[in-house]
């Protein structure tokens, strides 16, 4: 029994967080605004996130540019375990 997943399983789910993500710094970014507690640290702290967050997608992007999405990673083969022990006979 073999168990593999391509590998744009995982991209689907960096997308996934990458959209939780994206919702939480809106709701951020609102509650900033809408409660009048725009101060400079808040905004520094908020700026700097969006900037950290904008290097890492574009390191993200450049990293994975050649990936080949159709490649599969093997999570779990049986013989990793078969092959731990000889076969025994009785």
């Amino acid at each position: 029994m073999i168990i593999t997943l391509p590998l744009y399983i995982f991209l689907f789910l960096y997308f996934v967080v990458l959209t939780m993500f994206s919702v939480f710094m809106v709701i951020n970014f609102y509650h900033i605004v809408g409660s009048g507690t725009l101060t400079f640290a808040s905004f520094l702290f908020t700026f700097l996130t969006a900037v950290i967050t904008m290097v890492i997608l574009y390191e993200t992007y450049i990293l994975l540019q050649g990936t080949d999405w159709q490649q599969t990673i093997t999570m779990f083969d049986i013989s990793w375990i078969t092959n731990l022990f000889p076969s025994a006979t009785f």
